[in-house]
């Protein structure tokens, strides 16, 4: 099979051709993970099957009530009140296994699934949560994948006896799962609340980022979800923390849930995991948007691969196909002026057929993405 193998600055993605299936406003699908309230300790393993909801109704009915002590449905109708009425896919497991493997095998079924993008996996344990990072950066980056992936997951707040000591502890569970900077730590999102709550009790952990997912579930996948609000759940900070003690925490790549000043609960930055200056890795809304075209660039020639021979005819309808997809990135269509075209420019650096593998072509484009816009920084002169 011919592989689309293509570069965007600060992260290679190579993709075979894959079909997707729209899921919402984004095409990026979510997919919680975990062990309903109605499997029990003397249950056996459920086979694995892709359940969706589409209603708090569906919720109820599949799941059980929604409530903190029912995390799988809590989850989904976080995600579903988050997403618009885009529908939310879960998974039924038995997490049993210490290394994680319920988990990553729920994950590998996942892989006929390509529209599923985000994987909201239901623990806290860094085991688990680091062995889920692994399945999906192998996913997502091995050359031979049909797949792109992210994982949203939960840390709880750290332990201390003071709020600079909780401070220091819950950066330090955020880099039990993966460090600022290492590899792969820009396909993870992870997720914390000073104290979010729903109906009066705290939301669990590994359960509320299923509420970001599912907003990137709806939002274009460009747009930068910093700032934006939800109205399902509450936070009630009862820790103390500072504004420097949040700042730091998220500094170090974790995504927070906060009040804005009316009260409202806001993602205060899209962070990944990665943490560094490089914005392609570190802003979710580029890692969500490279995914998306690398998933329609993957597209291109699946009717020619196979049925075709190499020739300059086919060379330039391969890069006649791949001008028209390209060119309608630079094109706003959210209707939102600020929020823009998908890409700001690109290019065709080349095109051509192997001199070894005579039966390859291979094309590698650059491309620009619009940054988000973070801050802005005014100087008032009294003169």
């Amino acid at each position: 099979m011919a592989i689309t193998n293509f570069q965007f600055p600060g992260v290679e993605l190579h993709q075979e051709f894959v079909e997707t299936t729209p899921v919402g406003t984004s095409q990026l699908g979510v997919a919680i993970i975990g062990q309903p309230n109605s499997i029990t300790s003397e249950s056996d393993a459920p086979t694995l099957e892709l359940g969706v909801v589409t209603s708090v109704s569906d919720i109820t009915t599949n799941l059980g009530s929604i409530a903190a002590t029912n995390p799988m449905a809590l989850a989904c109708y976080l995600a579903l009140s988050a997403s618009q009425g885009v529908p939310i896919y879960y998974v039924a497991i038995k997490d049993t296994a210490a290394d994680g493997s319920d988990f990553t095998a729920a994950i590998e079924f996942l892989a006929k699934y390509p529209y599923i993008y985000s994987i909201v996996p239901l623990t806290t344990n860094a085991t688990k949560i680091k062995a889920c990072l692994t399945q999906v950066v192998s996913d997502s980056e091995d050359v031979e994948s049909k797949l792109r992936r992210t994982l949203w997951c939960g840390i709880a707040t750290g332990s201390g006896a003071t709020s600079a000591a909780k401070t220091t502890a819950t950066i330090a569970l955020k880099n039990a799962i993966v460090a600022s900077g290492a590899a792969g730590a820009y396909r993870a999102q992870v997720v914390w609340s000073p104290g979010a709550m729903y109906d009066g009790a705290a939301i669990p952990a590994e359960v509320l980022p299923a509420a970001p997912a599912g907003m990137r579930a709806y939002e274009p996948t460009y747009r930068p979800i910093s700032n934006l609000g939800y109205s399902s759940f509450s936070v009630a900070d009862t820790n103390g923390f500072t504004r420097a003690q949040l700042e730091s925490i998220g500094a170090a790549g974790v995504w927070i849930i906060d009040n804005n000043f009316d009260g409202t609960p806001i993602n205060k930055r899209q962070v990944t995991a990665d943490a560094t200056d490089n914005l392609n890795k570190a802003e979710e809304s580029n890692v969500a948007n490279i995914d998306s075209i690398a998933l329609t660039l993957c597209r291109v020639g699946e009717d020619l691969v196979g049925c075709s021979n190499i020739s300059p005819a086919l060379l330039k309808a391969l890069s006649d196909t791949l001008t028209s997809i390209m060119d309608r990135y630079l094109i706003n269509t959210t209707g939102n002026v600020y929020v823009g075209p998908q890409l700001l420019s690109w290019s065709l650096d080349s095109i051509y057929q192997d001199a070894v593998a005579l039966d390859h072509i291979y094309a590698v484009i650059t491309c620009e993405p619009p940054k988000p816009f973070n801050r802005f920084v005014l100087t008032v002169r009294v003169v």
